[in-house]
């Protein structure tokens, strides 16, 4: 089967989910020119259809295909969420070993969310219609035979760190201008939960970017008022413009004065949103705080921030390693 043939056939196939699955994966195997999975022998425990699994929920289910130390895939109906797809395979994961690729599929389309440890989750979709072009078929083609491909070019903790040091820019215009540094610190802790805050769909429609850009077009000075007026209503929750906001809780939104904006500020910050804050991790609180620390007195005191990575490493010595080897 041709890409032509293929993409005919599943425009509109009629197939449910269960149905159609194993044959639309083999039928793309032929189409990408890619190994279908052994039927009989010992490459069977590899790569294979409905491969067992335990959640970590700890109920069993079955990932619909598995290639070991490459990817796990799941089926979905025609146009449906792939989602609820996304998520079985994050249960499934560990009971797979953790595949470097994770694939959800609804037939018109094919999600492909990195698991490698340590980086961001970018999905890439590729749609039906894309498979007419080689070099779509050479880059799916590449979940069987080069899955490391999909590896994102910057780790998290690189992503967290150069944020952190464009962030810092930020902080230091403030503390040029004479502002004192713990109402540096809190006006900074308040912008970096905005941020993610935004990410996380805690804002309605993406209310913190659209202040962000009609700031950029008014005066910093009307800047200034709009960010009091958004950390007001955080604070006590209600009515913001035309939107309406939770209440947030905390001594992080305690009444403090925003601190006021000067033009650069609002560029830089609008850089800051522009990013994936998704990717980026809570860390950047961490290391944004030992940045701001001078080296001798953190040598003095002891006082340092300890990444993910090191973290990490202990506890795969101490507790991970022992217990997987019990």
């Amino acid at each position: 089967m041709d890409a032509a043939e293929f993409i005919e056939k599943w425009r509109d196939t009629p197939l449910s989910e269960r149905a159609a699955a194993q044959q639309h994966f083999l039928e793309l195997c032929e189409v990408l020119g890619v190994e279908k999975p052994p039927t009989t022998g010992p490459g069977t425990a590899d790569y294979r259809f409905e491969a067992p699994v335990v959640g970590a929920d700890d109920k069993p289910g079955f990932a619909d295909a598995f290639r070991r130390d490459c990817f796990g895939w799941e089926y979905k109906k025609r146009r449906a969420s792939l989602v609820e797809a996304r998520n079985q395979l994050l249960r499934y994961a560990g009971s797979l070993g953790n595949p470097k690729l994770l694939v959800a599929c609804d037939h018109d389309r094919i999600e492909v969310t990195p698991n490698f440890n340590g980086y961001p989750p970018r999905r890439k979709e590729f749609r039906l219609e894309e498979l007419i072009a080689p070099a779509v078929r050479a880059r799916l083609a590449q979940l069987w035979n080069n899955p490391d491909a999909f590896r994102p070019a910057q780790s998290a903790a690189q992503l967290t760190e150069e944020t952190a040091a464009h962030f810092s820019v930020l902080i230091e215009s403030f503390q040029r201008r004479g502002h004192p540094g713990p109402a540096v610190a809190h006006f900074a802790n308040q912008l970096l939960f905005c941020l993610f805050a935004e990410r996380a769909g805690l804002f309605p429609d993406g209310l913190f970017g659209r202040l962000l850009r009609s700031a950029q077009r008014g005066s910093a000075a009307e800047a200034t008022a709009a960010m009091q007026g958004l950390l007001d209503a955080m604070r006590r929750g209600g009515v913001f413009g035309a939107d309406r906001l939770d209440r947030f809780n905390g001594r992080l939104f305690d009444g403090s004065p925003a601190l006021p904006f000067e033009r650069q500020d609002l560029g830089l910050l609008a850089d800051l949103a522009g990013l994936d804050w998704g990717a980026i991790e809570p860390a950047i609180f961490g290391t944004l705080f030992e940045r701001r620390l001078s080296p001798a007195w953190r040598g003095a005191t002891g006082t340092h921030y300890t990444p993910r990575k090191k973290i990490e490493e202990i506890i795969e010595a101490v507790v991970t390693g022992p217990l997987r080897a019990e």
